[in-house]
């Protein structure tokens, strides 16, 4: 069969990456494969893998026509676009490159790239490198010092991740960059340079003053800021009858995305066992769901996805779940004017495979019902709380 490749041939010295039956698979170059087998073995990587720090590859029995050996890679629950990971996300995954690039130096291997871009959200948000073709022998970079690639990290993570922490203002540019970078594979095939918060903002490549690699990538690990501290997690009550019905409502859905922190604070008793995306564009509220995620979650998985999922550029990218869980989305989407009832109730319908189940206060029964019969040809509704009070549970079957 026609295979759809995921990645372009200038992004992937060993080999092209393609879907099939919901699983990631690596046709391999034949010219390479050699190598990538090799590198796949190499205890140190094996380690890595054990250890969560690198997605778990191994070799496949499909076969495609014209390619070597074909690997199967983790697969992640949610592709959240690495410039809408939250902070906390972004800082794990600059240590984790710094520690992974600790780790291969001795075994005479490196990170040929350093880009958020290739990382992705496994368990409890925990970034995980994903890309084999950037593990290669250290003597295909150049010499650098004091670490092998010292600049193009500087260049493509911490110096956003400086940006972010210290410079507010520039937020939005250091999300750009972090965006961006994911495309220089092609972009350097067109002899166009990734865009780059080091350099607009003009920031000084930081000077280590040890002189070892291992030393000074542990002195480059204390660069990363620290997350800032947020306020104590949102405690959402939910009656028990309620979360039984949304729990219901939930059955057989193996994938759910939470419009709001709040829906996840709320009702992660109805979310256990499942893959799980919470969708929240407050930073606050993003750092207080990171840390109640680390802390304890019942989920299969969870990844925060820092975005208003209004934005029509969030819907043409997908965040689809089988079900989408929205808590009182008349207040919390309706954010301006350009939010209308419409907007909403199309938003729900675009992310949702199967269902959309949304939980509201009495007072917005009327506005919310009207909002999801724009779209949904069928709701069924409860009540559960006070004859003029508590919440209404809505289920809206996809037709």
């Amino acid at each position: 069969m026609s295979e759809a490749w995921l990645n372009s041939p200038c992004t992937d010295p060993l080999g092209r990456v393609f879907a099939r039956d919901g699983r990631i698979f690596r046709a391999l170059f034949r010219d390479s494969a050699g190598q990538a087998l090799e590198t796949l073995e190499h205890p140190v990587l094996q380690s890595l893998m054990q250890e969560g720090l690198v997605a778990r590859m191994s070799r496949s029995d499909l076969r495609v026509e014209g390619y070597g050996p074909v690997l199967e890679a983790e697969k992640a629950a949610f592709d959240v676009p690495c410039g809408r990971y939250s902070f906390g996300a972004l800082r794990q995954a600059a240590l984790d490159w710094l520690e992974i690039t600790r780790r291969l130096l001795p075994a005479g291997l490196a990170l040929t790239d350093a880009h958020f871009g290739n990382f992705m959200l496994f368990g409890a948000n925990r970034p995980r490198w994903i890309d084999l073709g950037s593990i290669r022998r250290a003597a295909v970079l150049p010499a650098e010092s004091p670490f092998k690639a010292f600049r193009m990290f500087w260049e493509g993570m911490l110096a956003p991740l400086l940006v972010l922490a210290n410079r507010p203002e520039h937020s939005r540019l250091a999300r750009l960059a972090i965006a961006d970078h994911p495309l220089q594979g092609p972009r350097v095939a067109a002899n166009e340079a990734p865009l780059s918060a080091a350099l607009l903002l003009d920031l000084p490549l930081p000077a280590l003053s040890s002189a070892s690699p291992e030393a000074a990538l542990q002195e480059a690990a204390g660069l990363v800021p620290r997350e800032r501290e947020s306020a104590t997690p949102a405690d959402v009550q939910m009656d028990e009858k309620l979360l039984g019905r949304v729990t219901a409502a939930l059955r057989g859905m193996d994938s759910i995305a939470c419009i709001g922190a709040g829906t996840y604070f709320g009702m992660a008793q109805a979310l256990a066992g499942k893959d799980v995306l919470v969708i929240e564009p407050a930073e606050e509220l993003v750092q207080q769901a990171e840390r109640s995620i680390r802390k304890n979650t019942p989920c299969r998985s969870v990844a925060l996805y820092q975005q208003h999922c209004i934005n029509r550029l969030f819907r043409r990218d997908g965040a689809r779940a089988d079900a989408i869980l929205a808590l009182d989305p008349m207040r919390t989407l309706a954010h301006d004017s350009l939010a209308e009832a419409a907007n909403i109730a199309e938003t729900l319908s675009a992310l949702a495979a199967r269902a959309v189940i949304v939980v509201a206060p009495y007072e917005r029964r009327a506005a919310t019902r009207k909002m999801l019969e724009q779209q949904f040809g069928s709701i069924a509704m409860e009540h559960f709380g006070w004859p003029y009070g508590g919440w209404d549970v809505l289920v809206c079957p996809q037709a």
